[in-house]
């Protein structure tokens, strides 16, 4: 898992409210949505933000 797969997992382990307090934040660093990427696997969903990030 890379930087991005690394920062992902760690978001994913923050409590609902801790996440939903970050998630402008996380927008505004990556250009994703977090809520858009959720459902995805790890993987995947890096590859979304490394495109985004691009």
């Amino acid at each position: 898992m890379g930087h991005i797969g690394e920062m992902l997992h760690a978001y994913g382990t923050l409590d609902e409210q801790l996440r939903e307090e970050l998630s402008p934040l996380m927008r505004e660093l990556t250009g994703v949505a977090m809520e858009e990427i959720a459902e995805l696997p790890i993987d995947k969903a890096s590859a979304v933000v490394m495109e985004q990030l691009n």
